[in-house]
């Protein structure tokens, strides 16, 4: 039977098998620079969280800054390479991860 193998956080994606999975996570609010994932390691697939911030900042920010973080996220999905799976956001209803 095939195993899944996968890790959250990039720091640890040279343990994870060729064909594993690895999450990593980006806070646009502060740094939406494009990250080329194959190049960190294009022999595994990769899921990439794209957060506003982190704890009291918000996953996902105040509707003032909805379509910056819209246009941040298409950017930064557009000049990404290697990734396979994006989500937006984490845990938007859990109190701690809104601003």
């Amino acid at each position: 039977m095939p195993l899944l193998y996968g890790l959250h956080d990039r720091e640890g994606r040279h343990i994870v098998p060729a064909g594993g999975w690895c999450v990593d996570t980006r806070a646009l609010a502060h740094n939406d620079l494009p990250t080329d994932y194959a190049a960190l390691r294009g022999d595994i697939n990769w899921i990439v969280r794209l957060n506003w911030g982190y704890g009291s900042e918000g996953t996902i920010p105040l509707p003032v800054d909805y379509d910056n973080f819209a246009a941040r996220c298409a950017n930064y999905v557009a000049k990404s390479n290697g990734a396979n799976i994006w989500i937006i956001g984490n845990e938007t209803n859990h109190e701690q991860e809104r601003p």
